[in-house]
């Protein structure tokens, strides 16, 4: 996941949340890291905190705001309201000394201005999250008009806020940044309890389903069944996939430089 590599100033191979579906050895299941619950489950969002997992203890470095205090710099959030408090968002804004929460479009960029208001020519940092976006692009495709309409939009809103002449003093550095992009994808692989064909032969070299996430999945294997998933994977998916080993991908930095987390 990018986002903790943006809150922790460490490579995914240093924090070790490599996906939005990990494999919890505390727990002995998938989990899902973005709800804080056993992924495919129908249970509570932050169903592992209930459990005893502590999100503040999974990064093993300070987070980005406990960084920033340390030298004396406050930080400001503003986040959806329904993302605020979250096991994920415990991960990340540890920290975090003043948090502002929104509920949409309508209070978004006012409650933006405020802070900027409230911080002019202070020495602060001031994040602010948005994400209809990629709602908006795992729903329509990335392509689609209502993407780039919600782009100028966003973009507009924040252009005007940023020419207030009371929130500007000159001295304000502004970043937009995403932590990802999307591309559509035309050969989708179903990899799960109804796979047939192809897929089947997989399912049946796995202990569990795949976890990291759609765009580069973890595959567990079941004892003694590596050689025949690496021949499913040459001779039925080399058209449409490309795997490495777990080792080789660390070694190769796919994750990033070191040092590694224990979990990894």
């Amino acid at each position: 996941m990018a986002l903790p590599t943006l809150w922790s100033a460490q490579t995914p191979a240093q924090h070790g949340l490599v996906g939005t579906t990990l494999l919890l050895r505390e727990f002995s299941l998938l989990a899902n890291m973005l709800f804080f619950r056993p992924a495919g489950r129908r249970l509570p969002d932050g169903t592992l905190v209930e459990w005893g997992l502590e999100p503040e203890k999974l990064l093993p470095e300070p987070a980005l705001a406990e960084a920033l205090a340390q030298v004396g710099v406050p930080t400001h959030l503003l986040l959806a309201h329904a993302f605020m408090g979250t096991g994920l968002s415990r991960i990340m804004h540890r920290g975090v000394e003043h948090r502002h929460a929104h509920m949409g479009t309508a209070d978004m960029w006012l409650r933006l201005r405020d802070v900027l208001r409230q911080t002019t020519g202070q020495r602060c940092y001031v994040h602010a999250y948005w994400p209809v976006v990629d709602m908006l692009s795992h729903v329509y495709g990335a392509q689609a008009e209502y993407i780039s309409n919600e782009v100028k939009v966003q973009l507009r809103s924040l252009r005007d806020v940023l020419r207030m002449d009371d929130v500007r003093d000159g001295r304000t550095l502004v970043m937009v940044i995403a932590d990802h992009g999307h591309a559509d994808a035309h050969n989708l692989i179903g990899i799960g309890p109804a796979s047939n064909g192809r897929t089947a032969s997989l399912m049946e070299t796995l202990r569990l389903t795949y976890g990291g996430d759609m765009r580069l999945a973890h595959l567990f294997l079941r004892s003694g069944c590596r050689k025949r998933a690496v021949e499913v994977l040459r001779d039925e998916f080399a058209d449409a996939l490309a795997w490495m080993d777990p080792a080789a991908a660390i070694g190769a930095g796919l994750y990033g430089p070191g040092p590694v987390h224990p979990e990894l």
